[in-house]
């Protein structure tokens, strides 16, 4: 006659020689350090710790062959977006929206952050004169409330400054620099090229 607590057991112990009993079951280098690094950026997540969100989520991308989950990938999507780098922001959330297939909750959030950008974003490029020496900050025309906003136009402007141009995405609206004034509704790149400040010129902008 069989052992009741043994036909029970059985199984059980099948099972945690599997997950843990044999070398061939055993996590790989690149499985480890996946779990670690998703684990680490669930954890600074929590925290707003957004400078160690993104890091760490870049030592995730910098894996080869690694498995990373949607919602890592849309965690890495709220760092960039607090960094100011929207762009980079929605890549990251297109990558969770493709991982997300299995992930109802994730698959919704990262749907909903893809239709956001495409909506309420727009491209536009900025170019200061080699003559401008005025201020490189991006100026909103009407207030602004939302951090997010505030966020990306920091980073334009210190793009702008560094380089004396910028490329990318904003928040749709219209906006100053210098003496120009230009909107940005989505659609085609807005280009401005911005000229040394001379009296009252009226804006340069190309459609």
């Amino acid at each position: 006659m069989s052992n009741p607590s043994m036909d029970y057991t059985s199984p059980m112990l099948i099972v945690l020689l599997i997950l843990f009993g044999g070398s061939s079951y055993a996590l790989t280098p690149t499985e480890a350090e996946t779990h670690r690094l998703s684990e680490e950026i669930a954890r600074l997540s929590q925290k707003a710790a957004w400078s160690g969100v993104d890091r760490n989520y870049e030592a995730l991308m910098a894996l080869k062959d690694a498995d990373i989950s949607a919602q890592a990938h849309l965690h890495g999507a709220h760092a960039a977006q607090a960094l100011g780098d929207i762009d980079l922001a929605n890549t990251r959330a297109t990558r969770a929206l493709s991982a997300s297939r299995s992930d109802p909750k994730t698959l919704q959030e990262a749907s909903e952050w893809v239709a956001d950008f495409m909506i309420n974003f727009g491209e536009v490029k900025i170019e200061l004169s080699v003559a401008y020496r005025g201020d490189p900050i991006i100026r909103p025309r009407d207030p602004v409330f939302a951090p997010r906003t505030r966020a990306v136009l920091d980073r334009a402007s210190e793009q702008l400054a560094e380089h004396r141009v910028f490329q990318g995405s904003i928040p749709n609206g219209r906006y100053e620099i210098g003496d120009q004034s230009f909107d940005v509704y989505g659609g085609p790149v807005v280009k401005v090229f911005v000229k040394p400040v001379k009296g009252n010129r009226k804006p340069t902008v190309k459609p």
